[in-house]
């Protein structure tokens, strides 16, 4: 998480990766360092990415042929295969996490409440009342 977060940010800054370290390090900074920085978010988008895979597992939520099929305009100009399947392969899953996130939003209520740790709620600490 935390290299694909360093080639984004690389990627964003329209530099390659030799002149980001040169001015990194004209700054005091080095990729070790903003790694370290990045770790707690990377960390915590990946708990919540296999959370969702979990839930998706376990509710057999299914992108389609079909679905991809009606969502075929999204591929239009695309001449390579290989690139074009590439291209339908991150759509289905963007697309399977879309699914998950409406079937939470659709079963679910929420309400607002203290914030725990998890390993606390885990333990009973901060349960609802």
């Amino acid at each position: 998480e935390q290299e694909n977060s360093w080639k984004n940010f690389a990627s964003q800054s329209q530099m390659n990766e030799d002149q980001l370290l040169q001015i990194l390090g004209m700054q005091g900074q080095t990729k070790e360092n903003m790694l370290v920085n990045w770790r707690p978010q990377a960390e915590k988008t990946l708990k919540i990415q296999l959370m969702v895979d979990k839930i998706t597992e376990n509710e057999k939520i299914q992108v389609t042929d079909e679905d991809v099929s009606e969502n075929a305009h999204l591929f239009e100009g695309i001449e390579d295969v290989r690139q074009k399947e590439y291209y339908q392969l991150l759509w289905k899953e963007d697309r399977k996490m879309q699914k998950t996130v409406d079937l939470l939003l659709e079963k679910n209520t929420f309400k607002e409440g203290e914030t725990a740790a998890y390993a606390e709620f885990m333990r009973g600490k901060n349960s609802p009342r």
